[in-house]
């Protein structure tokens, strides 16, 4: 049996022991069914970038986000001892906060804010009053 017989409930399920690094890596452009699965996994999804390199979150940032944009409803940068500067990197790549038109929760770890913070505050006023930003550390 092929990995491609498996159900599609089976293979989401498979997903969530996967980082979502390595599920694009080793999942997609295999096939158009691999690539639908992907993206109905990353339907509502929260990124936590806590534990990315920063040669993880580069290939992310530059090659997978924007393709889920629309679908990240919460994102989780750190400036801490293991990511520091990881925000600033996030932006880096010409990503900004309203690209993702369903984000919900941004949460802010020990964060420089000379990073960006006129970036952070538009976000902050622009969006509904069920989202929130938190900031920690």
């Amino acid at each position: 049996m092929n990995l491609e017989q498996f159900s599609n409930e089976l293979l989401l399920y498979l997903f969530e022991f996967i980082t979502p690094l390595d599920l694009f890596r080793t999942f997609y452009n295999l096939n158009s069914h691999f690539n639908d699965l992907i993206l109905i996994y990353f339907q509502n999804y929260c990124f936590d970038f806590r534990s990315l390199s920063r040669q993880e979150l580069q290939i992310i940032c530059q090659n997978y986000i924007p393709l889920i944009f629309d679908k990240v409803i919460y994102l989780h940068l750190s400036d801490d001892d293991g990511t520091p500067g990881q925000a600033a990197d996030f932006f880096n790549y010409n990503i900004s906060l309203d690209q993702f038109p369903s984000l919900k929760a941004l949460t802010l770890f020990r964060m420089e804010w000379h990073s960006k913070p006129d970036e952070f505050f538009f976000f902050w006023n622009t969006k509904t009053s069920s989202s929130y930003i938190s900031e920690t550390g």
